[in-house]
């Protein structure tokens, strides 16, 4: 399971947007350096982590990278974290913003750079974010029509009514 992924009823961080993207492993340096870019352009500091996460995860996971932005307080927001396993598709995840002030420029930061990654890897799918603000887990998502929905008979796990558009058609 990538970090941030909700066990079914369950909550991690509370989650603005998430998305998968559908970048190769070939492409992976490609993906890290735009969003060392982004982090430079938008004052944030870029992490990238991905040779411990290999390590402390046996191999698993195959991508680990962050950017965090300092708060007013002087303290690090960890804001944008981006993870994948094995040669999978990596999934960008944008915590919800701490306080109310800065959800205008988080959302308007996000927008753009979820923008930016759909002209790049046009296959970018947008993940479904519960009412809670936790993210499904990825095994429990199924491309439909209309993009990533959670199985329908995963939905009990994650309380979600049966006519939550969150869920695959019947």
């Amino acid at each position: 399971m990538l970090g941030g992924c909700a066990r079914p009823g369950g909550r991690v961080y509370r989650y603005a947007d998430a998305a998968q993207i559908p970048v190769a492993e070939d492409e992976r340096d490609q993906l890290a350096a735009l969003l060392a870019g982004y982090a430079q352009r938008n004052a944030m500091y870029f992490r990238d982590t991905t040779p411990r996460a290999q390590r402390t995860s046996n191999g698993r996971q195959t991508l680990a990278l962050a950017l965090d932005r300092t708060l007013t307080t002087g303290r690090p927001w960890s804001e944008i974290a981006v993870s994948a396993i094995g040669g999978g598709p990596a999934l960008i995840t944008f915590v919800a913003p701490p306080s109310a002030e800065m959800s205008a420029d988080s959302s308007t930061a996000r927008a753009e750079l979820l923008s930016v990654l759909r002209r790049r890897w046009p296959g970018l799918q947008p993940v479904p974010v519960l009412p809670d603000g936790a993210i499904p887990r990825l095994a429990d998502l199924r491309q439909t029509p209309a993009g990533l929905r959670i199985d329908r008979a995963k939905a009990a796990g994650y309380k979600l009514p049966a006519n939550s558009p969150l869920l695959t058609a019947r």
